[in-house]
Order: C-alpha cells, then sequence, then structure tokens
C-alpha cells in the first residue's frame, strides 16, 4: 500500500513538472514556504505534516537477515 501510494506521488509530481511552466511551480513554491508557518495555515501545516510522520512510520521495516559469504572465508586461508 505504501508503495503504491509513493509511485502515485511521484507520478503526479512528474505530470505536473511536465505540464506546468516553471515560473508557475517557482511561484507556487515561494508561496508554500514564505506561508507556510503564518497563523492562518499553522493549523492545517502541522496537522498534514502529524498525518505524514504517522504514515511513515506505520510502514513496518523490512527484516535484514546478513549472511557470511563462504567464498571470502576460502580467500583469507
Amino acid at each position: 500500500q505504501a508503495t503504491d501510494k509513493a509511485i502515485l506521488a511521484l507520478l503526479l509530481m512528474a505530470l505536473v513538472l511536465a505540464l506546468l511552466p516553471t515560473r508557475l511551480l517557482i511561484l507556487a513554491m515561494f508561496l508554500e514556504v514564505f506561508t507556510n508557518h503564518s497563523p492562518l495555515r499553522r493549523a492545517s501545516t502541522e496537522r498534514c505534516t502529524r498525518r505524514l510522520r504517522e504514515w511513515w512510520f506505520s510502514i513496518p521495516a523490512a527484516p535484514v537477515v546478513v549472511e557470511k559469504d563462504n567464498k571470502e572465508d576460502k580467500k583469507t586461508k
């Protein structure tokens, strides 16, 4: 599920970058940066950040098993 959401987000970002003019993207980023912590947007920004953080930590870590390679043992002897 998380992979599907990440792929969808990357696809949407690619479409936006391909279809919108660069000047409009720079203007949107400028407005986002300078209004992110304004009193009008503070609550929604904190809510979105909290939801993103909860979603990120809900993804279980993949188990990793480190196996020793037998070929390295033969080379060192």
